[in-house]
């Protein structure tokens, strides 16, 4: 199936997408040559960091030498893209292959229900003869609506295709402030005399002070009033919370929690092919140092828990190399959306940056439809599969990222099951991949857009269209929809298929 091209000023092409003859129909994969054993795979997520906060795009005053030691020996893919502009649909995506707004999923709170399908990236590869877990930040739901954090919370991921997970339910300036293990909130049992455990979004439960009315108790003061309620580790949350004193964390030491979780899993499974989900919680608010990196960055608070998180990524890596998995794992380090410096508290982020830019010159932020808020560190490495050091312009998109897993690992997948997701494997193992198609959301899916080489569209729920030249206007500063017709015509086809289709839409 050919693609058609469009003709623009002297001579220069525009790759779009085929418009598929029957809906569903996939491009062929393309053929693979696999080891004898199956690679692992890693997908480390980081929460809110920045595409400008990598060395390897450019930073200086970050301090990440992992991830840029990564970039250099793997595939440094300076134009991979969130698949929303916000953690809930972004992660939805990536583990369904399905956009979040045809479900109307949105950011979700801390006792919301479990959204994920049973059919996920996760069962696939266990049905395949992978071990399978997740580790850190989920926000993807838990229970059936009537969730009671002293017992065992069901479903969880592990009725979904995950054999261990060690998770923070929502966010960590969400309460419940506790990690759940196994369906089972870690350190508390109410039948040894820990107090029962009470969550709610919308009234106070118990006395635990608040950071409404106890300012003075707070280490971190709050900004936003959403986040002044449950005072925990001297931090306010958003949402009420009481009991489970003995299980709460400790803002300070998280990353060394999940990130030890995370290499005893690598430890204990190296013997067979498994797949881990590590999920950090940097650089999302609250930001809370632990005292070793304080001060490692030049750009304050938020540099150093950047810091934090090249930290995670260089101990898993580590780990993968000292169990001799290292080049048989496909790594995916990447990051759920962009910034927002200045959100939920007053942690002196925005003041203290001295110079850096976590946006490098990209309009928007977090929740947008802007690169700001979707352009993210995309960095893959396969050194048994995938040719290294090297630097890949051609889009690709974490919401793509089920079937591409799947196809590298030579396990196949139904594309009647991954609704919106096509396989990037081309792209990875450096083919062409010319006319390649990414979609994306805002944080809520009222506003969709696309990017096509080097165009991006943009369109509104009232009609308003915008048509970008990234080549040239990286900033998306110059709309370029009433003068560029064809193209946004061509484009606008593309997205109302993609927009209504009820299977895959074309070039996706």
């Amino acid at each position: 199936m050919k693609s058609d091209f469009l003709r623009i000023g002297s001579g220069a092409l525009l790759a779009i997408a085929p418009v598929l003859a029957v809906r569903g129909e996939k491009p062929a994969a393309p053929a693979l040559q696999h080891p004898a054993t199956r690679p692992n795979v890693v997908i480390i997520l980081a929460d809110d960091v920045a595409w400008g906060d990598i060395g390897s795009n450019g930073a200086i005053k970050t301090y990440t030498p992992h991830i840029d030691a990564l970039a250099r020996e793997g595939v440094n893919f300076v134009n991979g893209y969130a698949a929303a502009s916000t953690s809930t649909p972004t992660r939805y995506a990536m583990l369904t292959g399905r956009y979040a707004f045809r479900d109307g999923y949105q950011i979700l709170p801390g006792d919301a229900p479990l959204i994920v399908p049973p059919e996920n990236l996760a069962s696939h590869l266990r049905e395949a003869g992978y071990a399978t877990g997740v580790i850190g930040k989920w926000h993807l739901g838990l229970g059936d609506g009537r969730l009671d954090w002293n017992g065992h919370i069901s479903p969880s991921p592990n009725d979904i295709g995950f054999d261990y997970s060690f998770i923070i339910p929502g966010t960590v300036d969400r309460v419940p402030c506790v990690y759940v293990e196994n369906g089972r909130v870690y350190n508390h049992d109410v039948s040894a005399g820990d107090a029962p455990i009470e969550v709610d979004y919308e009234r106070k439960v118990g006395d635990d002070p608040t950071g409404l009315e106890n300012p003075q108790m707070q280490k971190l003061p709050w900004l936003a009033r959403n986040h002044s309620m449950t005072i925990v580790n001297g931090i306010a949350r958003m949402g009420w919370m009481t009991g489970g004193y003995r299980a709460r964390w400790v803002d300070e030491t998280i990353v060394d929690v999940m990130t030890e979780r995370a290499v005893r899993y690598v430890e204990e499974h190296a013997s067979e092919p498994f797949f881990l989900y590590f999920a950090t919680h940097d650089a999302h608010e609250p930001r809370v140092v632990n005292p070793r990196f304080e001060g490692i960055s030049q750009c304050g608070v938020y540099g150093d828990v950047v810091a934090q998180f090249d930290y995670a990524v260089g101990r898993v890596v580590r780990a993968l190399k000292e169990a001799g998995v290292f080049d048989n794992t496909i790594l995916i380090v990447s990051s759920d959306n962009g910034p927002q410096i200045r959100e939920g508290y007053r942690d002196g982020a925005l003041e203290n940056l001295n110079g850096h830019n976590p946006y490098a010159g990209l309009r928007g932020h977090k929740y947008g439809i802007y690169d700001g808020g979707l352009k993210v560190p995309f960095i893959v490495s396969w050194p048994n599969g995938i040719e290294g050091r090297r630097v890949e312009s051609t889009p690709v998109s974490l919401a793509n990222v089920y079937p591409t897993v799947a196809e590298l690992a030579g396990v196949g997948f139904d594309s009647g099951q991954i609704h919106d997701a096509r396989s990037d494997a081309s792209v990875y193992l450096g083919q062409s991949a010319s006319g390649n198609v990414i979609y994306m959301q805002n944080a809520g899916g009222q506003v969709l857009a696309l990017r096509s080489g080097k165009w991006k569209y943009i369109e509104y729920p009232n009609g308003r269209r915008e048509l970008y030249n990234l080549e040239v206007d990286p900033g998306e500063k110059q709309n370029l929809s009433s003068t560029a017709f064809e193209i946004c015509a061509r484009l606008s086809d593309l997205m109302d298929v993609f927009r209504s289709a009820e299977d895959s839409p074309p070039g996706i």
